[in-house]
């Protein structure tokens, strides 16, 4: 066991004013700024991915349109099918490269005006007869009027007979393309085709430098917030750390008047702080008490042996104070105990009426002896609660007693105990037609050593409140002066026991 000297020197050591701790928020900050600059990128991130692939598709579909329209254009203005053009002009014999630069002369004009309507598209005529490219539009060069593998993809129309969408790697000026072709009839035969082709580049373009905007946008913004989340930081900074060391060092009076709405939160460290306190006081106490109550076993013991061979009237006198008096001091230490180290309570479903009955079997004759008329009352007698009896038993004594001590000297005395269901609870109420308890009194009578008797010890109450608190219950008080007190004790229902 360790000397009471030593215990008391350890517990000490906890009352000792720590050193003033430093706070550092830059974790907090550095939290802040993360947050807004995932808030701010994230959706900007978003928005850069989906807003250019809906703004892509939809370029891509007007381009596709565009082209379809420029290509069935380019169809249906030919003044005539390519043969009968070569006839009109006397060129039906001739070289293919003379019917090529004939057909060029009536063609190109054609593309050309197209052209201007629809800039960045590229355009022309072919001829399968031929194996040539007739036309060609904008940027003309007789160079152009070549032949192209029936490999390309621009064939396909030749085997499906409809106008067919491909893609080329190569295509117009070695850019890659999207290509329509357009069948040209000549009666029932494909003579060749018209096309229509608008550069990959030009449909991309524009989505790339919306998601390069929307991401350089989101990149200002984050940066824009992480600056002014730094001012503003920066600026309660020295306020935060302000308000972390008053907390630690308990200190409300140097936050003045900033940062009020941290005060609550002050309020309650505080509180946490003070509890602590009073929780290591209350082991400190305990344990030097229980040493306290050795010493004072063995002053009674001999104070009776003295007292049993003891004649003399005066001196026998003085030895049955000093046994009464460390009776008085032992209950008390016995009470402290018991609110300092509470026993844990054993948890049962009792019936209401069978501790309601064993309360009056205890208290009525000592109500009969103070006449004061006492009365139990249970409203179901299936009603059940889940307690520990012999604690409930303990806390209804101690309330039936504090109800005949307020009644003393009084006539016509009344205490009643009621038991009925309350939700998922059930209520105990033990009521008394008493003086009451005074306002200003009401909030404290739960406090340790408070009391309003010159003999109580104060710790009645408080022990009943932490006994019912540990069986998760609860006690209430309603009093008026001059009207008697009830004290409401709530124990959770025993009905599913």
């Amino acid at each position: 066991m360790i000397p009471p000297l030593q215990r008391l020197q350890r517990y000490k050591r906890l009352f000792r004013t720590r050193p003033p701790q430093q706070c550092h928020p830059w974790q907090t900050t550095k939290r802040v700024y993360l947050w807004i600059t995932l808030l701010t990128l994230g959706p900007m991130l978003i928005m850069a991915i989906i807003m250019p692939v809906a703004i892509l598709r939809e370029e891509r579909a007007d381009r596709e349109k565009e082209i379809y329209m420029v290509a069935a254009a380019l169809a249906r203005r030919l003044p005539a099918s390519f043969g009968e053009i070569l006839t009109r002009r006397g060129m039906a014999d001739r070289p293919v490269e003379d019917q090529v630069r004939a057909l060029n002369a009536v063609l190109q004009p054609i593309v050309e005006d197209t052209s201007l309507s629809h800039p960045g598209v590229g355009l022309g005529y072919y001829s399968i007869d031929l194996d040539r490219v007739l036309a060609v539009a904008p940027d003309f060069s007789p160079s152009l009027l070549i032949q192209v593998p029936h490999t390309y993809p621009y064939f396909k129309s030749y085997e499906t007979g409809r106008a067919e969408l491909t893609s080329d790697s190569i295509g117009w000026r070695g850019k890659p393309v999207f290509n329509l072709t357009y069948p040209i009839f000549e009666g029932s035969r494909i003579s060749g085709h018209a096309w229509a082709s608008v550069r990959m580049q030009e449909i991309y373009e524009h989505p790339f430098v919306q998601f390069g905007s929307l991401l350089l946008l989101g990149i200002a913004l984050a940066a824009l917030g992480v600056c002014l989340a730094w001012l503003v930081l920066t600026h309660l900074r020295k306020e935060l750390e302000r308000f972390a060391n008053a907390a630690v060092q308990g200190r409300p009076s140097t936050l003045g008047g900033q940062l009020p709405e941290l005060k609550p939160l002050l309020e309650v460290l505080q509180q946490r702080e003070q509890e602590w306190r009073m929780v290591t006081a209350g082991r400190l106490a305990a344990s030097v008490v229980h040493e306290i109550r050795n010493p004072f076993a063995s002053i009674r013991g001999f104070s009776q042996l003295l007292l049993s061979r003891e004649n003399d009237p005066q001196k026998r006198v003085h030895l049955e104070t000093i046994i009464r008096e460390v009776d008085r001091v032992t209950n008390l230490i016995t009470e402290f105990l018991r609110f300092a180290k509470p026993a844990p309570p054993v948890l049962q479903a009792i019936p209401v009426g069978e501790l309601l009955a064993d309360l009056e079997t205890l208290v009525g004759g000592r109500c009969l002896q103070c006449g004061v008329q006492f009365s139990t009352t249970v409203s179901d007698p299936d009603l059940k609660c889940l307690c520990d009896p012999n604690q409930i038993k303990q806390v209804l004594l101690n309330l039936v007693q504090n109800a005949l001590q307020a009644m003393e000297g009084g006539k016509n005395g009344v205490i009643s105990v009621k038991a009925r269901p309350e939700g998922h609870s059930v209520a105990l109420e033990v009521s008394d037609n008493g003086p009451g308890i005074a306002p200003e009194d009401q909030d404290r009578v739960f406090e340790p050593f408070f009391s309003t008797k010159p003999s109580g010890t104060g710790l009645g109450l408080s022990i009943c409140k932490q006994l019912l608190e540990q069986q998760e219950g609860s006690l209430a008080l309603r009093s008026k002066p001059g009207a008697g007190s009830t004290f409401i004790v709530f124990l959770p229902s025993g009905a599913g026991g």
